[in-house]
């Protein structure tokens, strides 16, 4: 009889440092706050894009100069206000920029999440049940691509203001 014994091979498995355990937790902490950051940048974006039309449209209103003779009741009015369809090319890029922007703080997309496993390979779309950490992506990745879209509008509209006497 042939007896044969078999060897324990005993695998030791990485240990997490410490070093290694706050690198992973700061790590998911990014994750799960650029959702947030996002928010605040497009809170911002939207006081300036309150604010910018604001100011345009006050000076506007300080530029549309009237004289009254009281010797002759004539008024004479000069004015430097542009034209309507001046304002129209100028207001809508801002009005674009603030709609996208509120868009992008409100979710429009409803995601089917599930919480286990937390991690998973990130699909090139999201189908089905998706994973937090594919949720987080797919979330930002939508704020994100409104919010440049908006910067953009943004300062178009202020090229056009600043330079649209020029054209």
């Amino acid at each position: 009889m042939s007896h044969t014994t078999q060897k324990r091979i005993s695998v030791k498995t990485p240990t997490k440092t410490k070093a290694d355990e706050v690198l992973e937790e700061s790590f998911y902490k990014e994750l799960a706050g650029q959702a947030e950051r996002l928010d605040n940048f497009a809170l911002g974006l939207i006081k300036l894009q309150l604010a910018i039309p604001a100011l345009y449209a006050g000076i506007l209103k300080l530029l549309d100069v009237k004289e009254v003779d009281i010797t002759t009741t004539t008024v004479k009015t000069i004015s430097i206000v542009p034209d309507v369809s001046n304002l129209l090319f100028i207001f809508t890029p801002w009005f674009v920029a603030l709609c996208l922007s509120f868009l992008a703080l409100f979710p429009m997309k409803h995601y089917d999440v599930k919480t286990n496993p937390i991690i998973e390979p990130l699909p090139d779309k999201p189908k089905g049940a998706i994973a937090i950490n594919a949720y987080l992506h797919f979330s930002a990745l939508r704020k994100f691509r409104l919010l440049v879209i908006s910067s953009f509008l943004t300062f178009l509209g202020i090229a056009v203001a600043v330079f649209g006497s020029f054209l």
